[in-house]
């Protein structure tokens, strides 16, 4: 019997001597006792098991955030880089072919934008620590689409920043993902 009381030394004293010790005298006073903490302790892991459902849960849906954010960045880069190519095609063409090559390159600049609005859109316009580090990025990615920003520099210099700025970016909210418990 000293074994078994000793593994429950955490439950209260009148449970341990109810359970343990004179399990055949409950009266109503333990009975009662026993139901109320029964009923804690029940209360208690419903409240932890729905806290950890919601946090999971977040943790899910800020993943899916962090792949689209992820496959919106790389089709951008890519709807720029086509971009800046056919912009070149068309400022280096015969003036009568630059009527045939001007709707193609407006039609990917547009795609361009449309990518690059859904991933402004998905970052935090509140202020925040890292909203220096947001603005940059954002930056970069408008750079790429804006022929000004080149002079001194290649266009391939802009995409890795980009690129570098965006892995800092996914890194940081994957780290705050990986926080299930806080």
């Amino acid at each position: 019997m000293k074994l078994v009381s000793h593994t429950l030394g955490i439950i209260p004293t009148t449970i341990r001597r109810n359970l343990v010790e004179r399990p055949r005298k409950m009266n109503m006073n333990n009975v009662l006792s026993l139901a109320i903490w029964s009923g804690v302790a029940i209360g208690l892991g419903a409240i932890v098991a729905a806290w950890l459902t919601r946090r999971t849960k977040i943790s899910e849906f800020r993943q899916e955030w962090i792949n689209e954010l992820r496959a919106d960045i790389a089709a951008y880069i890519g709807a720029a880089d086509r971009w800046m190519t056919a912009r070149n095609e068309l400022n280096e063409a015969p003036h009568d072919k630059r009527q045939q090559l001007a709707p193609a390159s407006e039609k990917l600049s547009n795609e361009a934008r449309i990518i690059l609005h859904r991933i402004e859109l998905r970052i935090n316009p509140r202020k925040n620590k890292f909203e220096d580090d947001d603005k940059e990025f954002l930056t970069s990615l408008w750079k790429l689409l804006d022929p000004g920003a080149l002079p001194g520099t290649s266009w391939r210099a802009l995409a890795d920043n980009s690129v570098r700025l965006g892995r800092e970016l996914l890194k940081r909210e994957w780290e705050v993902t990986k926080k299930v418990f806080f």
